[in-house]
């Protein structure tokens, strides 16, 4: 992942929290991207102190770790069974509703690891 903006806007007398990420993962065999994900959101805060825009920046990457965690959940299951989830009109933040594998076997993790993505 790659944080675009991590920042504090002071328009005088309006005060934002402005956080943009980008993620993505890649296939190690091929190079391939197999998913990605990017956010770019502002929340308004109401004190010109630091540590309610450090709550706000929090607030979002809460929010925005969900959708990832949803998203991933869904991949992982995905290719683990074949079942892919479609999300529902009435998830909030068109967050992939969570669901078990059809067998009812739960989704081991521990072959899972993460790689860390090579410079050019």
């Amino acid at each position: 992942g790659t944080v675009e903006a991590l920042e504090k806007y002071d328009a005088g007398d309006l005060f934002f929290a402005h956080l943009a990420m980008t993620f993505k993962m890649l296939d190690t065999d091929d190079g391939s991207q197999v998913w990605d994900y990017s956010f770019d959101r502002r929340k308004q805060v109401y004190s010109v102190e630091m540590v309610h825009t450090i709550i706000g920046l929090s607030s979002i990457f809460q929010t925005e770790m969900d959708i990832v965690e949803g998203q991933l959940d869904s991949l992982f299951l995905s290719l683990k069974t074949g079942v892919t989830l479609i999300p529902t009109q009435k998830s909030s933040l068109n967050k992939p509703a969570r669901a078990d594998s059809t067998d009812g076997e739960k989704l081991d993790e521990s072959a899972f690891e993460i790689i860390p993505e090579k410079k050019k």
